[in-house]
C-alpha cells in the first residue's frame, strides 16, 4: 500500500519538477526576476506552513513520531510538490533529495495516521518506508534506500517491508517517468539514457 501510494506521489513529483523549467521559460518573466516568484510564494505560505521552509527534516521527525494531523500532512504533500517545482523551475534551487525524503515521509505518515484512526496500533514506521521508497524512485537508488532502513531500525522485518515498498514504488515510477528524476531531465534534453535491460 505504501509502495503504490509513494509511487504515484513520485510520478507527480518527478513530472512536476522536470516540467517546471519549461513552464518558467514560457512565462516570459525575465531570468533575473524569476527567483522572486518562488520566494514570494514561500513568504506567503510560511506563516501557515513553516514546514515548507528549508529541507523540512524537523517535520519529517514529527511525521515519524505521528505528531502531525492527517489534514496537515495532506496539505504538506501538495504544497511541497508545488513549492519545490516552483523553486527548481524559477531558479531558486534548493535540492531534490530532501524534498523527496519529506514527500515520502508524509505519504507514509498518511498510512500511519489512517491506521491509528481505524484503531490499529501503528508504530509510525510507515513514514520511514515512504521516505525510503520516494528516495529510491526519485534519485534511482533502491538498494541504498533499503540499507538505510536497516541501519535506522536494525530490524529484518522492517527491512523486508522496505524491500517490498521500494521495489513497488520504483517499478511504478519507472514505468511512467524512467529510472530517476535525473534520467528524465536528460531525456527531456534529448539525451538518450541506456537501459541496462536492453542489449548493448
Amino acid at each position: 500500500m505504501v509502495g503504490v501510494a509513494v509511487g504515484v506521489a513520485s510520478i507527480i513529483y518527478i513530472k512536476s519538477v522536470t516540467g517546471a523549467p519549461a513552464f518558467a521559460k514560457s512565462s516570459g518573466i525575465p531570468l533575473r526576476w524569476r527567483p522572486l516568484i518562488p520566494a514570494g510564494l514561500l513568504i506567503l505560505l510560511s506563516p501557515i506552513f513553516p514546514h515548507l521552509l528549508g529541507p523540512g527534516l524537523a517535520s519529517v521527525d514529527l511525521a515519524l513520531t505521528g505528531q502531525l494531523g492527517i489534514a496537515l500532512v495532506l496539505a504538506l504533500i501538495a504544497l511541497k510538490i508545488i513549492a519545490t517545482s516552483a523553486c527548481v523551475g524559477f531558479g531558486l534551487f534548493g535540492g531534490i533529495f530532501a524534498p523527496a525524503l519529506f514527500l515520502g515521509a508524509m505519504v507514509g505518515s498518511v498510512v500511519d495516521l489512517s491506521l491509528v484512526s481505524l484503531g490499529v496500533d501503528s508504530p509510525h514506521s510507515f513514514a520511514m518506508l515512504g521516505a525510503a521508497s520516494c528516495i529510491a524512485a526519485v534519485i534511482g537508488a533502491p538498494l541504498a534506500s533499503i540499507i538505510m532502513v536497516f541501519e535506522i531500525t536494525g530490524s529484518y522485518e522492517w527491512t523486508v517491508l522496505a524491500m517490498l515498498s521500494v521495489v513497488t514504488t520504483s517499478q511504478i515510477s519507472r514505468a511512467f517517468v524512467g529510472r530517476s528524476l535525473f534520467d528524465r531531465q536528460l531525456a527531456l534534453r534529448g539525451i538518450q539514457v541506456r537501459d541496462d535491460q536492453q542489449p548493448r
